[in-house]
């Protein structure tokens, strides 16, 4: 595998790959035994691609990732899926194979760890429920106290918005009230979120920014956003959620809502968006960025046109 690590390397592929473009200095790589190898032979470059992940994850948060988690790799159209079925995170698994150590190597930008065998191509995630092992007594009776949530998350999953069913099915302990328990959840999909799924840190913050206390499904936001719309404060840590709607779309906090209703019930709704609901200074930073860009056209607009000198 090291052979096959210099080859790839020396080929660039990694700094002209679309994937890698905000990604080009950190890796995660998994590499099977040279077993794999002798019983498998030579695989093809996007087998091998496969196994290049374009961020840098730590043990500590392969562990912390829940099952369904997609993580990123250099065959842009395959990502990988964590099926660690083991509650305590004790053995991870990633495709249905599991490492089998510690990382081989860690330099803080590049991690490379030992797996049991090659990563299957065509690998196909169970999604209808949770993996066999989570129906053990043990970490369901963590989970109890909220149990109401699993169809709200089978909903999520059978739609692919698998780390927004995660966050369900973990519950974040202690970021939900459950009696009485009123939700009205905000899923973006699972490529708006997985540069987030291996920062532990984050999931307070992008669980709440996404959830209100109360239920209003679709056609009840419509009407809050209309005219100057509807603030609601102090959500989650001081974070503030604005619903707007123009001419039959509704937006919270700008981002649209593209699935309404996902999934509703009495007492918890589900809306798909198309991407994070981001944090104000996420967004303030956006503008500044895009005020720049373009004090910068104006500038060259009114510039003379000395090329003729």
């Amino acid at each position: 595998m090291s052979l096959t690590i210099q080859l790839i390397a020396d080929s660039d592929l990694f700094f002209h790959s679309d994937l890698t473009t905000n990604f080009t200095s950190t890796f995660t790589i998994f590499t099977p035994p040279d077993s794999a190898f002798e019983a498998f032979g030579q695989p093809s470059l996007p087998h091998l691609l496969l196994h290049f992940a374009p961020i840098s994850l730590s043990s500590t948060s392969l562990r912390s990732l829940p099952y369904g988690s997609k993580i990123p790799t250099l065959t842009s159209s395959s990502p990988l899926y964590v099926t660690t079925s083991r509650p305590d995170g004790s053995t991870v698994s990633i495709n249905g194979v599991n490492i089998s150590g510690p990382p081989i190597f860690d330099d803080g930008s590049v991690v490379v760890f030992p797996i049991d065998d090659f990563f299957r191509p065509n690998f196909s995630l169970q999604i209808a429920g949770e993996p066999s092992s989570c129906s053990n007594p043990r970490p369901r009776c963590k989970l109890q106290p909220f149990s109401q949530l699993q169809d709200a998350s089978a909903a999520l999953k059978s739609r692919g918005y698998l780390i927004m069913a995660s966050f369900l099915d973990l519950q974040i302990s202690g970021f939900l009230n459950p009696s009485p328990l009123k939700l009205t959840v905000f899923a973006p999909v699972d490529e708006a979120l997985v540069m987030y799924s291996g920062d532990v840190l984050m999931y307070q913050s992008i669980f709440m920014r996404h959830i209100l206390p109360c239920v209003l499904p679709w056609a009840e936001l419509n009407e809050l956003g209309k005219g100057t719309g509807t603030v609601f404060k102090d959500n989650g840590n001081g974070f503030t959620i604005n619903i707007a709607s123009d001419n039959g779309l509704v937006f919270v906090n700008g981002v649209k809502i593209s699935f309404p209703d996902m999934f509703t019930n009495d007492w918890i709704v589900i809306h798909g968006l198309h991407d994070m609901i981001a944090l104000p200074e996420e967004t303030n930073m956006g503008r500044e960025d895009s005020a720049m860009g373009s004090e910068s056209k104006i500038q060259e607009s009114i510039s003379p046109d000395r090329s003729e000198f």
